[in-house]
């Protein structure tokens, strides 16, 4: 056999203490033989009763670690407009911090368009939170997104590097001038942004 004698005896010594076998002695032989099915059964629902114990808090635990974040990560002009495509398919309130001249050197007014059109079909509204330059200026003043939401100019002082966007539990960061930028889920990431962002629309 390939099992070691000790290791043998150690399984046995297991099942005995579990009274899934007996053991008997007849002249000098030592015999091992099936235990009471009834006692076996016994044994098994302990068991199972162990396990229904604990249940809850492995529950709790998995239920923990399915909450964990997600993220996935983009690259490229056509990887950016995937991101935008997926902020824009909501039914919430997006909330969007960026600079239109970072925009406009990879988004036409096409896209746009099309962005815009995608978050009114889906009963989206969008507010919008525009660096201040030439270019925010005038995004803001032609009130560019219409219908779908609002727009405010942010502050000249006002600077950032990654463009943002928040809906529902779905944080996106883009960095326009290395082409990268990733979407999180996590509802207490989004929460927090959002809160945020509302906090400076308020203010300005």
């Amino acid at each position: 056999a390939d099992i070691k004698r000790s290791t043998a005896y150690e399984y046995i010594n297991t099942l005995l203490q579990q009274d899934l076998i007996r053991k008997t002695v007849k002249g000098k032989r030592l015999y091992y033989f099936a235990g009471n099915p009834e006692v076996i059964i016994r044994t098994l629902e302990k068991r199972k009763q162990r396990v229904e114990s604990v249940m809850p808090e492995l529950t709790r635990l998995y239920t923990q670690s399915a909450r964990k974040p997600a993220v996935r990560f983009y690259e490229g002009n056509d990887g950016l407009r995937a991101v935008y495509r997926e902020m824009a398919l909501t039914s919430k309130n997006l909330w969007s911090m960026f600079f239109a001249d970072r925009y406009y050197t990879i988004f036409s007014e096409k896209d746009g368009e099309e962005f815009l059109n995608t978050i009114y079909k889906q009963g989206g509204e969008l507010y919008d939170l525009v660096g201040n330059t030439p270019a925010g200026k005038e995004y803001v003043k032609e009130s560019r997104i219409g219908a779908v939401g609002k727009s405010k100019l942010l502050p000249k002082d006002f600077v950032f590097t990654t463009d943002i966007m928040v809906t529902g539990n779905k944080v996106a960061m883009i960095s326009f001038e290395n082409l990268v930028a990733f979407i999180l889920e996590s509802e207490d990431v989004a929460r927090l942004q959002e809160q945020m962002m509302q906090f400076i629309w308020k203010r300005i």
